[in-house]
């Protein structure tokens, strides 16, 4: 079963590649002291916000904000499995 992190790298991993993405995921929920395994949708908003300004700096503002708002939309999806 695919695990709430697997989505999230998957969001991401078009626009900064797989390793790129699961390493920037890693590094922010290791600052939140979550393993990648245990993230949960109470997680998703804190980990958007940290992830967007790096993103900004990728792939620009606008790819940015959809890309946060498609991790936050997690958030619902994740019930739906």
């Amino acid at each position: 079963m695919e695990t709430l992190f697997d989505k999230v790298v998957s969001v991401l991993s078009p626009d900064l590649g797989n390793t790129t993405a699961r390493a920037s995921v890693k590094m922010f929920l290791k600052e939140f002291s979550v393993a990648p395994d245990a993230v949960a949708p109470e997680h998703l908003d804190r980990l958007a916000a940290k992830i967007k300004p790096g993103l900004n700096v990728f792939v620009g503002k606008t790819k940015a904000e959809t890309l946060t708002n498609k991790i936050l939309s997690l958030n619902h999806q994740r019930g739906t499995d």
